[in-house]
């Protein structure tokens, strides 16, 4: 009994303290600019794809998977050369904008499709890397969908915009994220809520320190899972941190979700990568174990070539923290596509504090990385 007091008392604290922020936070939001600066808007990049469309037809299309619960366009660009020959060919799928206030990925995204693009009709680096570009789009396609969470791009914030059951307002504390709604895992929550609430510490932590012990048989009674219940968000300072985990009421609840599950159940993908910041790192399963996958031989080989490029860490996923509902386990196990994520630079979004130079870079570095992504697809 004194133990459930403490801990209502403990949570009491945590939602008055975040509300009372929050509350601060909402007076002055007619002042700032909720989408980052330095970035593609959603606006600028519909344009850019029908610049694109209109100068390169015969190798760049575009298309609408789904709409989002305000109404976007969830874009998918399909690079390929339709008048080879080859047949039965694979494709790679490159991902960015999961989370709305890590455009860094969406911007990685945007700016290797335009790069493919442009260089496969006119050597604008050299005749060599034009050639590269050439190999790839005539013997595979490549799919890219740089904004799958549009509406969180615009907002500047890590979930969706689909309102959801927390008490405190939509304004506030809307939306899913994403990368928890896929089904993959999904119970694992409900038998180990604590690790996945806090992933980054490892199992033997909780054996090592009695009060995390404590806390780990259980865990409900000292914190709201910030996965499973949208109130939990509100302990993150959503609307300073613009993040949250929710992951939703239900596997695939959401559009982005179920129109990404669509589009790869009815192609041929057999490698994907999803970008995101921060932490220069490439990830790969599993995400939701610290257990081998099958392929892990597979997988580290192909990121230790993409290492060899951006000089980034490789890691198994749960590895640097455990994520249960989460795309790349899902695309692994129901699609049998061996997926990559990539954590890029050191801030989450570098656009906010240093120059356009350093966005410009990494998006220039993973050019190059994207390009030994596709070549892997025909080996």
């Amino acid at each position: 009994m004194f133990v459930s007091l403490v801990s209502f008392f403990m949570v009491f604290l945590i939602l008055f303290s975040t509300t009372a922020f929050s509350l601060m936070i909402s007076t002055n939001e007619s002042t700032v600019v909720p989408r980052l600066k330095g970035y593609y808007s959603y606006d600028q990049l519909t344009t850019l794809l029908q610049q694109l469309h209109s100068q390169y037809p015969t190798i760049f299309t575009y298309y609408s998977i789904g709409k989002t619960y305000e109404g976007r366009d969830i874009w998918v660009i399909q690079l390929e050369n339709t008048q080879s020959t080859k047949q039965n060919k694979t494709a790679v799928l490159y991902i960015g904008g999961m989370h709305g206030n890590e455009p860094l990925g969406s911007e990685t995204v945007i700016y290797s499709m335009k790069a493919f693009t442009e260089n496969y009709t006119m050597a604008y680096v050299n005749q060599s890397f034009t050639e590269q570009i050439r190999h790839i789009i005539d013997n595979v396609t490549l799919y890219f969908i740089p904004m799958i969470n549009p509406d969180g791009i615009e907002a500047g914030t890590r979930k969706n915009s689909q309102a959801n059951q927390c008490p405190f307002g939509a304004a506030l504390y809307c939306g899913v994220d994403l990368n928890r709604n896929f089904p993959y895992a999904w119970d694992k929550l409900d038998e180990y809520p604590f690790q996945y609430r806090f992933g980054h510490w490892n199992a033997q932590t909780f054996k090592d320190h009695p009060i995390m012990f404590l806390m780990s048989k259980f865990p409900t009674l000292f914190f709201p899972t910030t996965i499973k219940y949208p109130l939990g968000d509100i302990e993150v300072f959503v609307p300073f941190l613009k993040g949250g985990h929710y992951r939703g009421p239900a596997p695939l609840s959401e559009k982005e979700t179920q129109a990404i599950d669509s589009f790869v159940a009815n192609h041929s993908i057999s490698l994907a990568v999803d970008y995101h910041t921060p932490g220069e790192k490439i990830l790969f399963p599993w995400y939701s174990s610290r257990d081998p996958s099958p392929d892990d031989a597979k997988l580290r080989a192909i990121a230790s070539n993409l290492s060899s490029i951006n000089g980034y860490e490789l890691m198994q996923g749960a590895d640097w923290y455990l994520t249960a509902g989460c795309i790349m386990d899902y695309l692994y196990t129901k699609y049998n596509i061996l997926p990559f994520t990539i954590e890029l630079g050191s801030l989450k979004h570098p656009g906010d504090f240093m120059s356009k130079n350093r966005i410009h870079d990494i998006c220039e570095t993973h050019i190059l990385v994207n390009l030994c992504l596709a070549e892997h697809a025909l080996i």
